[in-house]
């Protein structure tokens, strides 16, 4: 009766497993990308939708849907490309690029302790975000909106890292505003400290809070405008806040909205 050593065991064992991952990779690269959207839609509670998909779960093309507060926004010609060197970190990772409504790269990964967003400089124009929003259809706003940043975790115990966003040549239908910086700095643990100035413009605006667990966002600040932009300035600065009588207003912003006492 012929002997059966370890060694030989060990060498069988070997290449089951690499026949078994050869397969399982193979059948995975023969999956129609609309397999992903599944995977997407659960990854980001719902949040994230890709319609429209064509390719693989490695390489692939569709359109992004993001739901908002007021609805959804649509982002054609989004691209994505799986990182299999990400597994060894263990996520699952995908460069995105944008060619369509919004323009731009971003890696955003789903590893155990949540979302994590990487190396982003993504430009949308807010018309495209506000069109959804009827509370925003009706100031027409305009401009480019630039999300950066260099690692940003969305876990369960709120956002660690940090990002930019600026909203470049803002505008309303009647007037312009400037430039304006929002930074976001967040520990794990703790809420995320947010502060929004103005970089250039008639719209003088400076603000602070947080972004609690769950996304809420609570903003206290103070606007005014520059005299010569007074009076087209004027129903915008109302609509924000009440007037302290110096010709500036204190504003609170809390998103998603308080309901009723």
């Amino acid at each position: 009766m012929k002997r059966v050593t370890p060694e030989k065991v060990r060498l069988r064992w070997g290449h089951a497993a690499l026949f078994v991952g050869a397969f399982a990779v193979t059948v995975f690269a023969t999956l129609p990308a609309r397999w992903a959207v599944g995977i997407v839609a659960h990854a980001t509670d719902g949040r994230v939708r890709v319609v429209s998909a064509s390719g693989s779960p490695w390489e692939g093309r569709g359109d992004l849907v993001l739901r908002t507060e007021g609805g959804e926004v649509i982002l054609n010609g989004t691209s994505w490309r799986w990182l299999p060197e990400r597994l060894f970190a263990g996520e699952l990772a995908l460069k995105l690029r944008f060619d369509g409504t919004a323009t731009g790269d971003a890696v955003i990964a789903r590893g155990v302790s949540g979302l994590a967003l990487r190396d982003a400089d993504v430009r949308v124009p807010v018309a495209a975000l506000a069109a959804p929003v009827a509370l925003l259809r009706g100031w027409s706003p305009g401009g480019t909106l630039v999300f950066r940043t260099d690692r940003l975790d969305l876990g369960p115990h709120g956002a660690a890292g940090g990002a930019e966003l600026v909203w470049q040549n803002a505008s309303t239908a009647t007037s312009p505003l400037g430039d304006f910086r929002c930074l976001l700095q967040g520990v794990p643990g703790a809420a995320a400290q947010v502060t929004v100035a103005t970089l250039r413009g008639p719209l003088q605006l400076t603000a602070a809070g947080e972004v609690g667990q769950g996304g809420s966002l609570r903003l206290r600040g103070t606007a005014s405008s520059e005299p010569a932009y007074r009076d087209r300035l004027g129903p915008l600065l109302l609509a924000l806040g009440h007037d302290r009588g110096d010709g500036a207003v204190a504003f609170e912003i809390v998103l998603p909205p308080r309901g009723p006492a």
